[in-house]
């Protein structure tokens, strides 16, 4: 294994602090933040093995600068934002840089249908917080993934590296 990508989604529903328990947080971080985890775990002895690799994570921005209302979400996200460092620096001498790409407002089907972009009113609401004034395009951070799949920056390692058209 040279490179290990792991992208889970979950869908992101409001979950105002009232309703935050045990039931209604675990889901979120069986598949944010476990799931991921044992993910990366049972790649890294074949890297060990082979001399190395490189483990990135895809993750939400949105919990850097904070979602109101959407706390489970938010704390499963930034388990794994808060694992990198860790991971990064455990994993270093054995050559296997680890880092994570947090992106937001990147035009997908499950966060920003079409259909929705559609009505004028949300559309100019939603794009009022990008600071670049548009949606990404998924391919934009297929790119920076690639970046360090390939090795391209392997000397960068426990990185969160932001990638929402200039918010936090």
């Amino acid at each position: 294994i040279d490179a290990l990508v792991v992208s889970a989604a979950y869908p992101a529903p409001r979950t105002p602090v009232e309703t935050l328990n045990a039931e209604t947080t675990r889901p979120f971080f069986e598949k944010l933040a476990i799931e991921p985890l044992a993910l990366a775990a049972a790649a890294v002895p074949h890297m060990k093995r082979s001399g190395g690799g490189r483990i990135v994570f895809m993750t939400s921005a949105g919990p850097l600068g904070g979602i109101p209302a959407f706390g489970a979400y938010a704390a499963a996200r930034s388990a794994i934002t808060g694992a990198v460092k860790s991971l990064a620096l455990e994993l270093a001498p054995a050559g296997i840089p680890v880092n994570a790409v947090a992106v937001n407002f990147i035009q997908t089907e499950m966060y920003y249908p079409k259909a929705w972009l559609e009505d004028a009113k949300k559309a100019a609401k939603l794009l009022a917080r990008v600071p670049l004034g548009r949606l990404g395009d998924p391919a934009e951070g297929a790119e920076l993934v690639a970046l360090l799949a390939e090795g391209r920056a392997g000397f960068m390692t426990g990185q969160v590296l932001n990638m929402s058209g200039g918010s936090s």
